[in-house]
């Protein structure tokens, strides 16, 4: 199993930062890597387009006030199998609020370290764009 860890610092509440990202539905809203989210099952569901035609498909499996949990029902083009990631805010020390975006996985169609370069990069890609 593999697993993939970023934090990131922002100089707004944590209150507010929620308010960008806390919508299972929104992602295409604030990550660039995302052309389109089209919800699904009731919004329990979200297929992600991805800019190149390729697409994704997310459970979400848990809920919080602060954080959201959710499995990779079909991988699309990305290189894992058993995907299951968090993605949290918190405040941060002295004000502002942290980002903290996990996820485990089982590398599939690619080395450990080649699947782990690819989920980085999503993450990255997500957290620079906020």
């Amino acid at each position: 199993m593999a697993e993939v860890e970023r934090s990131k610092r922002f100089d707004v509440t944590a209150q507010q930062m929620w308010g960008r990202i806390g919508d299972f539905q929104g992602v295409a809203a604030w990550h660039p890597g995302i052309a389109r989210c089209t919800p699904q099952e009731d919004g329990e569901v979200r297929e992600l387009a991805l800019p190149d035609g390729a697409k994704v498909v997310e459970r979400r499996v848990a809920q919080t006030d602060s954080s959201y949990t959710y499995r990779i029902l079909d991988p699309g083009p990305l290189p894992v199998s058993d995907y299951e990631a968090t993605i949290a805010v918190r405040d941060g020390e002295g004000g502002g609020s942290v980002v903290d975006w996990r996820a485990t996985f089982t590398p599939a169609g690619a080395s450990e370290a080649d699947a782990i370069e690819v989920i980085e990069g999503v993450f990255d890609g997500g957290l620079d764009a906020l």
